[in-house]
């Protein structure tokens, strides 16, 4: 494969490049870049994988100076770690491309309801238009009255149709809605009680998304636009085969132990 490069030579290559993968990896992992994949903004996501490249190229280079490393490939490594922040930038972008021309498809997209007062959802929906690579077709609003308008296409990129919460059913049956959005919990306990009666009944996943959520989530270090779950309805076959796994894992384990 490389007929100038010595057998020895070419072991070093492969073990710094397995090495530094690793450890960038695992600092990604640590960070949350991969559990945050299209659930952060683009310019999140370029963050946390500059923060991970920085923490695996100084753990990197300490562990070469701690461990006296000496004799390694010195321009391939440089090339190396000048290289990867690139093939990073062109893999995201592909992988961006890839994901929005799925989307057009209609693969990966999740139609969407607003529920809450007058005022409070028009910020959650311009927040979900602002990040288009989530997803969300936004199909309404849901109010507790029924007023035969339009939110305008001013912040956003089409008009929205605001619907009453006495035709939430009829509304999520017609369009397929899999998706509830609402700007806080306390909605379900002041004049919105039907609404976690429909998404049990239709299996729609209820979550919350607003500044409270967003400021409880980042004290834990957690990344994530999409909203917190209050509502998923339950996947009996998905948690049978994790029991099984789960099951099966636990026997394989104690085998080798023993």
């Amino acid at each position: 494969m490389f007929p100038n490069i010595p057998d020895g030579r070419l072991v070093s290559l492969w073990a710094i490049t397995v090495f530094f993968g690793t450890v960038l990896v695992g600092f990604g992992l640590l960070i949350g870049l991969y559990r945050g994949a299209f659930h952060l903004s683009n310019r999140k996501q370029y963050f946390l994988a500059s923060r991970a490249y920085v923490y695996a190229l100084l753990v990197v280079l300490s562990s070469f100076y701690i461990f006296q490393v000496v004799d390694f490939p010195r321009r391939f490594t440089l090339l190396f770690f000048l290289a990867l922040p690139l093939f990073f930038g062109v893999g995201r972008l592909l992988l961006n491309a890839a994901n929005t021309r799925m989307q057009r498809r209609g693969f990966g997209v999740h139609r969407v309801l607003m529920a809450g007062y007058d005022g409070e959802v028009e910020e959650i929906l311009e927040r979900l238009e602002g990040v288009p690579e989530l997803g969300y077709e936004i199909w309404g609003i849901v109010n507790q009255r029924r007023p035969p308008t339009v939110i305008p296409a001013k912040k956003i990129t089409k008009s929205v149709p605001i619907y009453g919460l006495r035709d939430l059913d009829t509304v999520v049956q017609h369009h397929r809605i899999d998706r509830i959005f609402v700007p806080s919990p306390a909605v379900l306990s002041n004049g919105f009680g039907p609404l976690l009666d429909v998404c049990r009944n239709r299996r729609v996943k209820l979550k919350v998304l607003s500044k409270e959520h967003d400021r409880l989530l980042n004290l834990a270090r957690v990344y994530d636009i999409a909203g917190i779950t209050l509502y998923a309805p339950p996947r009996y076959h998905m948690e049978l085969v994790l029991r099984v796994v789960k099951r099966a894992f636990d026997v394989v384990g104690s085998l080798c132990v023993i």
